[in-house]
């Protein structure tokens, strides 16, 4: 068995020491001060922030730290540990959105996005950095590298935003605009709201609604694992990570595609507007048949479980989605539903492998021996009565019959079936035995059940 690695994060005093060791090895000076930021591991909600969702990140103990030192012209000098005798230089003067290559796109960026926010006070630097934070792990750590560095421009030019939870509302931006604008990653915001506005023992609930202020939109929720005797395991799948490698972006486009095809905004509304509806599953099933042309052109088939409320459903309606899932993939098509699998599953369980004709009732069959001889079955008729829960108006509907000719067809019914249907414990098993002979009849003509 491969023995687990456990990556510790560095203490704060051997980050600084790493931090100011490269700068001064690199420069030949001190700088004037050491910064950091987290990295973060989001407990619930991917992909949910450009999607003006909800996310549950937290801060990781494991950080970037920057050792920076302002410079008096608009040049940009900057090194990492990862590779301490490569300097990545830029110049602010002039610069253009993309117009730094390479890792060092992240913090020049920030430094060009608060300038052009208006901070003319904003100047070059030479930095160093040193991190603990996994590369390439959906961690975080450009948001680490982008908002340690914004932290450090703040109180080196004397901007005053890095002390309160609103101020740094502005530093985020400033961070966010590097990654997206500077270095084409197209975050969406969660990674550096988490990075500068988490804290010590909490989750930080994220409400990303664009009518949200930026003070309206946080919570903080008590994540205390010391608390309770309880770990969190980051684990790392060894699957790269790059927000700017095309993947992100082509995700948050298709949802925004989505959004466009559904009529709304974003998808959080389709998702609020299904939570309230009166049958969640019905509205759920409305909102991925109008999705089907996004589903189809990705190549994605998704399984679909009943509507739950809470995290403690959510292992429950796992299995529910992948056991719809996996029956589905063997019919073919896109959306596959556990309401639609569920059926099948108990009947066919209930008849054993027998066929229907076994468990029909006296009545049953002489309702059989009706449809033998006429063109119009009462067999169809009472299944689809049951269907609708003895409901004439419903079933005249889906028959497409006046309610007088249905009436008439229903007496002759309940004659020969001995019955007046009041009975829910029969009713229940006429209606078993007739879905079973539907389902049975379906699979036999190779149609998806």
């Amino acid at each position: 068995m491969t023995a687990v690695e456990f990556i510790e994060p560095l203490t704060h005093e051997e980050g600084v020491s790493q931090a100011t060791k490269l700068f001064v090895d690199t420069y030949g000076a001190a700088p004037e001060g050491v910064w950091a930021a987290p990295g973060r591991v989001n407990l619930i909600g991917e992909h949910t922030d450009y999607n003006a969702g909800l996310c549950l990140p937290i801060a990781l103990p494991h950080r970037t730290f920057i050792a920076l030192k302002p410079r008096e012209d608009t040049k940009v000098r900057v090194v990492s540990g990862v590779a301490p005798d490569k300097v990545a230089e830029a110049d602010l003067d002039g610069l253009k959105a993309r117009g730094v290559d390479g890792w060092s796109a992240y913090p020049t960026g920030v430094a060009w996005a608060l300038r052009q926010a208006g901070f003319d006070k904003v100047k070059g630097f030479d930095a160093a950095f040193v991190s603990c934070v996994p590369l390439g792990s959906g961690l975080s750590s450009s948001a680490a590298m982008t908002c340690s560095t914004a932290l450090a421009l703040d109180d080196v030019y004397g901007l005053g935003y890095g002390d309160s939870d609103a101020g740094r509302v502005t530093l985020i931006n400033a961070a966010i605009k590097s990654e997206n604008e500077m270095a084409g990653a197209s975050t969406g915001g969660l990674d550096q709201n988490a990075s500068m506005r988490c804290t010590a023992g909490h989750a930080l609930l994220l409400d990303c609604r664009p009518e949200l202020t930026p003070l309206e939109n946080v919570s903080q929720q008590e994540f205390d694992l010391d608390k309770y005797n309880l770990e969190l395991l980051v684990v790392d799948t060894q699957a790269p990570h790059q927000l700017n490698d095309g993947q992100y972006a082509q995700r948050r486009a298709t949802c925004e595609e989505a959004a466009k095809i559904l009529g709304v905004a974003n998808l959080r509304v389709t998702a609020d507007g299904i939570s309230k509806a009166d049958d969640q599953f019905q509205a759920l099933k409305e909102t991925l048949d109008a999705l089907l042309p996004v589903l189809e052109k990705l190549g994605v088939v998704c399984g679909v479980s009943s509507p739950f409320t809470n995290l403690y459903d959510a292992n429950h309606a796992w299995f529910q989605a992948s056991a719809a899932l996996q029956n589905g993939l063997s019919q073919g098509g896109t959306i596959f539903r556990f309401q639609d699998y569920l059926l099948p599953q108990l009947l066919s369980g209930a008849l054993a492998g027998r066929p229907t004709w076994v468990y029909y009732t006296e009545g049953l069959k002489r309702l059989k021996e009706h449809d033998d001889n006429s063109q119009v079955s009462y067999l169809h008729t009472l299944r689809v009565y049951l269907d609708n829960n003895l409901s004439v108006t419903k079933t005249a509907s889906a028959l497409f019959l006046h309610r007088s000719t249905l009436l008439d067809r229903l007496a002759h019914i309940t004659a020969m079936l001995g019955s007046d249907l009041k009975d829910p414990d029969y009713c229940l098993t006429l209606g078993i035995i007739l879905r079973a002979e539907l389902e049975q009849k379906r699979t036999e003509q190779g149609a998806p059940a």
